[in-house]
């Protein structure tokens, strides 16, 4: 019975250990931006949706770089950006984005302190 306890110990031990060799932020690390969504009314009749979304990346730390973004896996696209790719603390970049802000369910943000996903 001692064996099975203590087997079991080390196996939780173990368990609770994770390398993270890609580079990708674990559950635990605090993100160095926010995102939130914004809209605005359609250019024209002609824009296939009725309105604008926008993605905003502000910075919650000192300075950060976006390197990369992407969203809904590569499967909604951003028509131009407006803002520096380096942020210093409350400022953001925003993207004009070829969906709804509504269809946005997985938003990764590659920075220079590391790789972030946002689920939605």
């Amino acid at each position: 019975m001692t064996k099975i306890v203590l087997s079991l110990c080390v196996l939780f031990a173990l368990s609770a250990c994770s390398s993270n060799d890609n580079n990708d932020s674990s559950a635990s690390d605090k993100a160095p931006v926010e995102l939130s969504f914004s809209t605005d009314e359609a250019p024209n009749e002609y824009y296939p949706f009725p309105y604008i979304s926008y993605l905003n990346i502000e910075s919650v730390v000192d300075h950060v770089s976006i390197l990369n973004v992407s969203i809904n896996r590569g499967n909604c696209s951003v028509s131009s950006w407006i803002g520096n790719t380096y942020l210093k603390f409350g400022r953001s970049r925003q993207a004009s984005l070829l969906c709804q802000d509504t269809q946005v369910k997985e938003v990764v943000v590659d920075t220079d302190q590391g790789s972030y996903t946002f689920n939605f």
